[in-house]
């Protein structure tokens, strides 16, 4: 955003700068004419060729300030989504890891299971040799 502004800025700062150039030849262009009578370099055509710079300027600068403006829809919606993806993300991660604590539990309830049997079934076996 920081950039868009500064190249507005300078476009700004440009036109504002051809108003200049064409105020100040046309104040040359009015001297030199009534100093010498006659100029060998066609002031109108000059300045005709001046006020197309200026209007294609003009355009340029419409230009760039729509391109801003999209830029900065752009980024929101790229932000947006991102946000978005974060949130899903962050939903799966959760309930990945609620699955793997349940299968936890589970396999060591089932592992505590199996071994108390185990010790169990040893027990009745030598309680029998015993008798």
């Amino acid at each position: 955003n920081e950039q868009t502004t500064d190249k507005i800025n300078i476009f700004q700062k440009s036109e504002a700068d051809l108003d200049y150039i064409e105020k100040r030849l046309k104040l040359d262009f009015i001297n030199k004419t009534s100093e010498s009578g006659c100029s060998a370099e066609n002031p109108a055509v000059l300045l005709k060729k001046l006020t197309e710079i200026k209007a294609h300027h003009a355009a340029l600068s419409s230009q760039v300030q729509e391109l801003a403006s999209d830029q900065r829809q752009t980024m929101d919606s790229i932000r947006a989504n991102l946000e978005e993806a974060q949130k899903v993300l962050k939903e799966l991660q959760d309930k990945a890891e609620l699955q793997v604590n349940r299968y936890l539990s589970t396999s060591r309830s089932s592992y505590a299971s199996f071994w108390l049997n185990t010790d169990l079934l040893w027990t009745n076996v030598l309680l029998r040799q015993h008798e």
